[in-house]
């Protein structure tokens, strides 16, 4: 069991366009894609507007997860969410990756949140003896707020003002577990 003054799972916060994606881009790179499993997101840009987002895994299984074109029941903001294409991410993950010795996740937040998949998927890895390092929404409720709140969670939030001495700080948190 994990000692709850030093969760194993620690979930990056921060408001969007704070550098996320490229701290889990980084940590990856750092520790080696062969000890990670996970995934992360990318902006699908346009003459430089955000039309939509991409989701891939760090074996480069890709999909598109939203995109501004998209018909979809579920709408975030602008965007139409692409469940079935987040569904077989997931699957990919399930299926290829037995037992990385840590898990990368970009991001818990409203889109994936709507696929069930996702949802059981972030929970058994939190429960599972590896640690977790994951992006989640800043503001959010529901089940997002529910993540945020275990006990065997640590969430930091990335400014300014950290974020380049953040990196640093959760690799030496991995190596104290």
């Amino acid at each position: 069991m994990t000692d709850l003054l030093s969760p194993k799972n620690i979930l990056i916060t921060g408001r969007p366009g704070i550098g996320k994606t490229s701290f889990i881009l980084k940590l990856a790179e750092q520790l080696g894609t062969e000890k990670t499993g996970g995934f992360f997101t990318r902006e699908i840009r346009k003459a430089g507007l955000r039309e939509g987002f991409s989701i891939s895994t760090f074996d480069r299984f890709e999909k598109i997860l939203a995109h501004q074109r998209l018909t979809s029941t579920i709408r975030v903001s602008k965007y139409g969410v692409d469940l079935d294409a987040l569904d077989s991410v997931m699957d990919h993950l399930i299926h290829s990756y037995s037992s990385p010795a840590i898990w990368l996740i970009d991001e818990i937040g409203k889109m994936e949140s709507f696929s069930k998949k996702f949802r059981d998927f972030i929970e058994q890895i939190l429960d599972e003896e590896k640690p977790v390092i994951a992006t989640i929404a800043l503001r959010a409720g529901g089940w997002i707020e529910n993540i945020k709140m275990r006990p065997d969670v640590r969430v930091i939030e990335m400014t300014q003002s950290n974020r380049n001495s953040l990196l640093n700080q959760v690799k030496t948190l991995l190596t104290k577990q």
